[in-house]
């Protein structure tokens, strides 16, 4: 009787991993966010320290950080959400470096990231119906914030409907729709724009 050891006779399944391109949105939209949540947290403490301070992307009275920074809404979970963001754009530039290394994670990480990337689009859509009707005043950073929110979705979206994590024996062929996520998060993003200024020029 032959002794074979069961482990040697199994296949092993190759996952799909994020392209290059995925790799480098997800590593370059998440430092991005990270550095103006890093900026948003360090003027915020200035100003909780200081209140007659100016954070430098103060520039009018529409475009204007210190009048965000000390809104209600900048702390809406009781501590300043910016917190939020520095968490959440690590775990994304991790991603977007494991992408590009090859690593090929499973796919239950990139859902991960698509759902955390939707609560947070979310979030800065709230946000940004805040600051125009409510706050109307616009945070530079925040916007910064928006803008790679919306990219980390965009990216988390592809992947997943691209396959990522899923076997490499699967369908190759990505939906048709997939093509067209730039155009949706570019749109998204300018509605969002057209939404704070109709808002901080008294239009509603």
């Amino acid at each position: 009787m032959s002794m074979t050891d069961p482990s040697a006779t199994e296949p092993v399944v190759t996952l799909r991993g994020a392209t290059r391109l995925q790799g480098v949105l997800l590593a370059v939209a998440g430092l991005v966010g990270l550095l103006a949540a890093a900026q948003l947290t360090i003027d915020k403490f200035r100003i909780l320290t200081n209140p007659g301070y100016l954070p430098a992307c103060t520039l009018s009275d529409q475009v204007n950080c210190g009048t965000v920074m000390q809104s209600w809404q900048s702390t809406a979970f009781g501590f300043p959400n910016s917190l939020i963001g520095i968490a959440g754009f690590a775990v994304v530039i991790t991603a977007g470096v494991v992408a590009l290394a090859g690593a090929r994670p499973a796919r239950w990480f990139w859902w991960g990231l698509l759902l955390g990337s939707a609560l947070g689009a979310l979030f800065t859509q709230w946000l940004a119906w805040q600051t125009a009707f409510d706050i109307r005043a616009l945070c530079l950073y925040c916007a910064a914030v928006w803008a790679a929110t919306l990219t980390i979705l965009g990216t988390a979206v592809s992947i997943v409907a691209s396959g990522g994590g899923s076997p490499e024996s699967g369908s190759k062929n990505s939906p048709g729709w997939v093509g067209w996520i730039p155009v949706v998060v570019l749109a998204w993003f300018g509605a969002m724009a057209v939404l704070v200024a109709w808002g901080l020029t008294g239009a509603a």
